[in-house]
């Protein structure tokens, strides 16, 4: 589970993230932030990152759901990382 500083950071210990998504992501979280800071009407309502921030997690996760191929090599390395990261909590 998951502490709550780090429920920000769900794409890194989820298996079927992949690059393609991430990259994506990234790009379409900070276009959504770039046009929101430059319409007047919108920077009124909410700041500019919090859209930005969701609609990167929406972009991730479908993105990941189309393109994820299951590989046994980074699943491993993967598992091995969050037993890892049990130990150090």
């Amino acid at each position: 589970m998951l502490h709550s500083d780090q429920s920000s950071y769900f794409p890194l210990y989820w298996r079927k993230i992949t690059a393609l998504s991430a990259l994506c992501g990234m790009i379409t979280g900070a276009i959504t932030v770039m046009i929101r800071g430059n319409v007047a009407s919108l920077t009124r309502t909410i700041y500019e990152i919090v859209p930005g921030f969701i609609i990167c997690w929406i972009v991730t996760y479908f993105v990941s759901i189309a393109t994820y191929r299951p590989n046994a090599e980074i699943e491993k390395e993967f598992g091995e990382a969050l037993e890892l990261l049990k130990k150090d909590s």
